[in-house]
């Protein structure tokens, strides 16, 4: 909005708001700082986790996270289908599920099968925000749609902000992983069983 006139950019944030009082929207925003959570915490800890396999060789770092965006790309190329095929509240459960469980999984294993589960995280990874972009799509305006979706944006980054580093200060990578996991699960439960019943 910058350089726009200051009654239209307020009539925007005006429409953004009056769009956050409907439960509807109030439950993706929820829903999204969750999701955003789970996928950022793997992305910023691979390498320390890499470190802990002995496997943080930056040739191989570099050929990993190329093989990583590789994996993503198909399935953002695929989210129509999987939309159409599954509906959005399977998927909604399912993606932060993958990410917590895997994260579970990868706190007792910092072999080649610990690395391995980096590429199950990007399913989630490649169809999350083309999937929540079509959820809104179909019920936020298009005069405040892009506000709405920043507002959330900026939230799951406060939410990751704050999250972070009382992870961290565990000084346990595999404790982290699993306190992460484990947390996901239960703000998933508590998300979906909140979802308003109109969605």
């Amino acid at each position: 909005m910058r350089g726009a006139d200051p009654a239209a950019r307020r009539a925007l944030l005006a429409t953004a708001c009056r769009e956050f009082r409907a439960p509807q929207v109030r439950w993706i925003g929820a829903y999204y700082v969750v999701l955003f959570c789970l996928l950022r915490f793997p992305f910023h800890t691979y390498q320390p986790f890499l470190a802990r396999a002995g496997a943080d060789d930056p040739l191989f770092v570099g050929g990993l996270f190329f093989a990583l965006n590789v994996v993503a790309a198909p399935f953002s190329r695929m989210t129509p289908w999987l939309v159409a095929r599954s509906g959005h509240r399977a998927l909604f459960w399912s993606m932060p599920i993958l990410i917590a469980v895997s994260l579970v999984a990868m706190a007792g294993n910092a072999g080649a099968f610990g690395i391995a589960l980096f590429f199950v995280h990007q399913i989630p990874f490649g169809t999350h925000w083309a999937i929540v972009h079509d959820w809104i799509n179909h019920r936020i305006g298009g005069a405040s749609r892009a506000t709405v979706l920043s507002a959330m944006s900026f939230a799951g980054r406060i939410a990751f902000g704050a999250m972070f580093p009382l992870v961290m200060a565990l000084d346990d990578i595999g404790l982290a992983y699993r306190v992460v996991g484990i947390g996901g699960l239960v703000a998933t439960a508590l998300v979906m069983v909140a979802m308003p019943k109109r969605a």
